[in-house]
């Protein structure tokens, strides 16, 4: 039963539509799928992309804004209703930019927008580059120990895995479990509560930064 629920996951996989990345990046595409500037003009006005292209000799940490969504409409499927629509956003880069709205507004959705991930109905969506982390709230951890969880394929660096570890408040946590941070997570994270799966899934982005 197992292995069939297995195959059937991976039927469902193969079997789904091709993922499209339908996102602008400003200059150089960084991915086989990301589009530049250069060879996009028949999705967006000359003039807008004329106001969006940076100069010659601007690097993409001089661009004033990293991501800008014009006439944004977002859903899921091609000709389904749209989620969100008409969104103009503009966030410059070294900023802090909280998203609030109530459950089931659309927060998500816009997110995954600027991902790529959802589906863009209308307008366009420019990113200064398509490298961009994003830690889901839908965690998602790997059958080990709690230490290789967080340390992903970085090397161990002891004093800034203890620092990071008492930032999030764990050392609590592997007190009480049987093996400490060598502890298994169990199959999707069974054997924690949810708050730990966010501290442990989270740790990975504290360390980088």
């Amino acid at each position: 039963m197992a292995g069939l629920a297995c195959f059937g996951r991976i039927q469902a996989y193969l079997l789904a539509e091709p993922r499209v990345d339908e996102r602008i990046v400003l200059g150089r595409s960084e991915t086989p799928q990301g589009k530049t500037v250069e060879n996009c003009e028949s999705d967006s006005p000359a003039h807008e992309l004329q106001e969006l292209k940076p100069a010659p000799s601007q690097s993409f940490t001089t661009l004033q804004n990293d991501i800008v969504v014009k006439n944004g409409c977002f859903g899921w499927k091609h000709r389904a209703e749209e989620v969100l629509q008409d969104i103009e956003l503009s966030i410059e880069q070294s900023t802090l930019t909280i998203l609030i709205g109530p459950v089931a507004s659309g927060k998500s959705t816009l997110l995954k927008a600027i991902l790529g991930e959802s589906k863009t109905l209308a307008g366009s969506v420019y990113v200064s580059s398509s490298r961009i982390s994003f830690c889901d709230q839908t965690v998602w951890l790997r059958n080990m120990s709690i230490q290789e969880n967080i340390l992903n394929f970085s090397p161990l660096d002891d004093v800034k895995y203890n620092a990071v570890i008492d930032a999030c408040a764990l050392n609590d946590d592997f007190e009480q479990l049987p093996n400490g941070d060598q502890s298994f997570v169990g199959s999707k994270g069974i054997t924690l509560s949810g708050g730990q799966k966010q501290r442990i899934v989270s740790l990975p982005n504290v360390e980088r930064q």
